[in-house]
């Protein structure tokens, strides 16, 4: 119950992200994409305002006829790598602080952790107010908004639907290939094929659920290193905390993994090379912000 309580923000998210991904009726129960969703190059932009919701026709739109003029000219997978990186450069601006403030929240895990260790058990009022006191000084300290971390959280929501929808409904995806193979097949579905079919599809799987769990880790293992260099590693490793942060991880890599085992191949496509660009980002910002800011 204290894991859920503490995280419900996290999990609420993913079922956020669940529901409106599966609001999306773009693909029959093949999981294939419906005829009259596909995005053609020769879609125009008015057709898809008048027809479809305006986040479609803003958003996802631009992103697939990105991947519909590229494709022919450098193939479906690059078509792709090169639209999540250009995406990935325009919100920059708007995650760079996020991304900051999420790292440094790593970083001051361990005075955080020591701050409620403190006060655990103590409901009164007084000692309430005296833990939100400390742990706004810990927050001013590292000069982090907990709402600014949020927002990026909050921002990757409309990016994945967007890009899911643009992937899977690019003609130059739906009608590709990748090495003669489909994109469109789930590994799910693959399985039924076997063969080259399931060997590529399987990597391109694999490659996703690798680069997802380096995502996901590598901020850890950066506040980690950081905080033994400054000697305030010793709270960081407290054994409640380590399984609850193990636990949080572990169910996020099995959401993702089961998303990706389901979705189209396309897509686990996407966010392998959006795992890569948020590696860079990450090492990145810890160099050139994060630690410049502390020291």
């Amino acid at each position: 119950m204290n894991f859920v309580r503490k995280n419900k923000k996290i999990l609420l998210l993913f079922v956020l992200l669940l529901v409106l991904t599966g609001c999306t009726a773009v693909t029959g129960p093949d999981g294939k994409t419906l005829p009259e969703k596909i995005i053609y190059s020769t879609t125009t932009w008015k057709e898809m305002f008048k027809n479809e919701s305006w986040f479609t026709a803003l958003i996802t739109y631009p992103v697939a006829q990105l991947i519909n003029f590229l494709a022919p000219k450098t193939g479906v997978v690059l078509a792709i790598t090169i639209a999540t990186v250009l995406v990935n450069l325009i919100l920059l601006p708007l995650t760079i602080k996020s991304t900051a403030g999420t790292q440094q929240m790593q970083m001051m895990q361990p005075e955080l952790d020591k701050i409620q260790k403190k006060y655990e058990g103590k409901d009164d009022e007084r000692s309430r107010l005296m833990m939100s006191q400390e742990m706004s000084a810990l927050y001013k300290k590292y000069n982090v908004n907990p709402m600014t971390t949020l927002l990026g959280t909050f921002l990757t929501l409309p990016v994945f639907i967007a890009m899911y929808n643009a992937v899977i409904r690019a003609d130059s995806v739906v009608n590709g290939t990748f090495l003669g193979v489909d994109l469109q097949l789930s590994p799910r579905a693959a399985l039924s094929i076997g063969g080259k079919t399931l060997a590529v599809i399987l990597v391109i799987f694999v490659i996703m659920g690798i680069t997802q769990a380096l995502t996901t880790l590598l901020p850890k293992w950066l506040a980690k290193n950081k905080n033994k260099k400054d000697h305030k590693i010793r709270n960081y490793d407290e054994k409640p905390q380590k399984d609850q942060t193990t636990t949080m991880t572990i169910t996020m890599l099995i959401m993702v993994l089961f998303m990706g085992f389901t979705f189209p191949a396309g897509m686990s496509v996407y966010w392998a090379v959006n795992s890569i660009v948020n590696i860079v980002k990450t090492i990145v910002i810890q160099k050139l912000v994060v630690e410049k800011g502390t020291n």
